[in-house]
């Protein structure tokens, strides 16, 4: 078992495993946020940024990276405080960029439907700033260029035919996922 801080609690046999132990391992644990664009800062911000750690925790992207640059441009903060700030705008912005290449490969790879979700939610959080922008210009370019537009479809029809298919008996779901594959051959 291991605690919040990362460092091993308990080991042995789960069978012996006290709920005392669990409990006293997990105290300090946060839980994760459930938004692609959350990010835990490298190193628990100071008072004054806080609130762009708990932006960038929650998945506020566009929020901690306007409030941290805002903050390392902030003359009435000290230089420490303005490197800091400086440093969560640079984590951000690297969080982006890998969320950015993350998208392209599943562009690459056909899996326009994962592409497009980051892209959108990139293209929303982060709508005001350039990155946010430049994400929603490439989901236009998704949306037009023929092929990935196609296979865009395609993966949307699949979930609605999923969704109803899970509903339904195995012979009338076969019978759905048949027709899928017959509306979407290639």
């Amino acid at each position: 078992l291991v605690d919040a801080q990362g460092k091993l609690a308990w080991f042995g046999d789960p069978r012996a495993l006290s709920s005392g132990t669990v409990k006293d391992a997990l105290k300090g644990a946060k839980p994760l946020a459930s938004s692609l664009l959350a990010l835990n800062p490298s190193t628990p911000p100071s008072a004054k940024l806080s609130a762009v750690g708990k932006s960038m925790e929650s998945g506020k992207l566009g929020k901690a990276l306007s409030a941290a640059k805002a903050a390392a441009a902030d003359l009435k903060l000290n230089e420490v405080e303005r490197g800091e700030a400086g440093q969560l705008a640079t984590e951000i912005e690297a969080y982006v960029a890998l969320l950015t290449e993350q998208a392209e490969v599943f562009v690459k790879a056909r899996d326009v439907a994962k592409a497009v979700s980051v892209y959108e939610a990139l293209a929303k959080d982060l709508a005001a700033l350039e990155p946010g922008l430049k994400a929603k210009g490439r989901l236009e370019e998704i949306k037009k260029h023929p092929a990935l537009a196609k296979e865009l479809e395609a993966a949307e029809a699949f979930e609605r035919v999923r969704e109803t298919a899970s509903k339904l008996a195995s012979s009338k779901a076969k019978d759905k996922y048949k027709d899928f594959a017959e509306k979407y051959k290639g």
